[in-house]
């Protein structure tokens, strides 16, 4: 089954910002992703001492009452070693029964399915990107864009795939996920020994018809939580 199917996974692209287009930062904000102290067990739970020493970051509703308090608790970070990027994500629900888990073959897409993802411009040229996302049965769904997404067909490639791994858990107060991509994977440049990426996190949870995102992008734009000169700028 082809990924650039539009009748298949359109409903996940306008859950995650199909609206409008134009719209500049207004922090020059640079935070810093640091390089992993001790061990991770790659078990799809972020709760090793290794994560806690990481910052989380702090998510904004989206929709369906942009820039409101999400009415669930996300705690998202991220770290890297010599050889991997790390994500780790608690998603919890304060009624975990509500959580939909659906379809588990490799880039499966549905917006009745609960998600978590990660878009990073790795070259931080605000025009393209590469996008990874889970939901809590550990799909592994990725595609890349350019053009910062000026139209979906010609934008999105749903056909890009790279080698990355990722666990789930779930449990009673919500889901997990674990990403952990190769940096081999990515694409980016190193200067005077940093690297700076932009990042765009997203979770959502259909139940509520809730997109919960970081940084706070505006509502008015055409896909812009996928447009990465939306992101905010990360350096490692």
């Amino acid at each position: 089954m082809r990924k650039s199917c539009f009748s298949i996974i359109a409903g996940i692209f306008i859950l995650f910002g199909l609206t409008s287009s134009a719209y500049g930062q207004s922090e020059d904000v640079v935070r810093e992703v640091v390089k992993i102290k001790g061990s991770i067990i790659f078990d799809g739970k972020p709760d090793e001492e290794a994560w806690r020493e990481l910052e989380p970051f702090p998510f904004i509703m989206y929709q369906p009452h942009n820039g409101q308090q999400p009415s669930e608790q996300t705690d998202a970070r991220i770290g890297f070693d010599d050889n991997y990027l790390y994500v780790g994500a608690c998603l919890y629900y304060k009624d975990p029964a509500r959580i939909q888990a659906i379809g588990k073959k490799r880039d499966y897409s549905n917006q009745t399915c609960d998600w978590f993802g990660i878009h990073l411009d790795t070259y931080n040229d605000n025009q393209n990107a590469l996008v990874f996302y889970t939901n809590p049965n550990a799909v592994r769904f990725d595609a890349s864009v350019m053009n910062n997404v000026k139209t979906f067909d010609r934008d999105v490639n749903m056909d890009w795939n790279t080698y990355w791994e990722v666990k789930t858990l779930i449990d009673s107060l919500g889901w997990y996920a674990e990403f952990k991509i190769p940096l081999s994977s990515l694409r980016f440049q190193a200067k005077n020994g940093h690297t700076i990426m932009g990042l765009i996190l997203g979770r959502f949870i259909p139940g509520k018809n809730e997109l919960v995102i970081f940084p706070d992008i505006p509502p008015e734009y055409y896909m812009g939580t996928w447009k990465p000169y939306l992101s905010e700028d990360i350096i490692f």
